[in-house]
């Protein structure tokens, strides 16, 4: 485990190993630092708390609009228990290693509601670069959920963008058309 949930799992275990039936104790394991592309963990990160768009951006004529695919993940920023002190709350720094290993920064989204606040990390990719670090990313460690049929969409307009071909009708129906058939417009 990578992120302060660890606190519930050695809660877990402790309560486990303090049962008078328990023949074996489980190790408390330290946090995972692996290097965060090197394994299934940011995967799963990504099927829980990930999404892949298209914004659509006018050009600088208002003829016709340029494609941008964004992948986006966003995380609370705080842990919602009180934790003992050997435990860290933030999920700042794992956020922190997702955006150095993607190559972007991290950003703080606020989002007021009518009865709270909420605060939390986002890490998002607009750029080709970065798009292109997470297609290769997921072609090693696949997604299983609906969320891989989004990505495949996502993936299909990634290099119409690169190429330039969503300038021509054929492309721009293919964009559209791909883009209709993500997230919550998935039928």
């Amino acid at each position: 485990m990578r992120t302060p949930k660890i606190e519930a799992l050695h809660r877990l275990m402790k309560w486990l190993n303090n049962r008078p039936d328990q023949i074996e104790n489980f190790p408390l394991l330290p946090l995972d630092n692996s290097p965060i592309l090197a394994n299934t963990w940011l995967s799963g990160f990504i099927e829980a708390d990930g999404s892949f768009y298209v914004y659509f951006y006018p050009n600088r004529k208002g003829t016709f609009l340029r494609p941008q695919p964004h992948f986006r993940l966003e995380q609370r920023a705080q842990y919602h228990r009180d934790l003992e002190p050997d435990y860290d709350g933030s999920y700042k720094p794992i956020m922190e290693q997702i955006g150095s290993a993607l190559g972007v920064g991290v950003m703080t989204s606020i989002r007021y509601r009518a009865t709270r606040t909420s605060i939390s990390y986002v890490v998002r990719s607009s750029s080709k670069a970065v798009n292109s670090r997470v297609v290769d990313y997921i072609h090693n460690f696949p997604l299983f959920s609906s969320k891989y049929l989004d990505f495949v969409a996502w993936e299909q307009i990634h290099p119409i963008v690169l190429e330039g071909t969503y300038r021509d009708k054929q492309g721009s129906e293919l964009v559209n058309a791909l883009t209709e058939s993500m997230n919550t417009k998935r039928t």
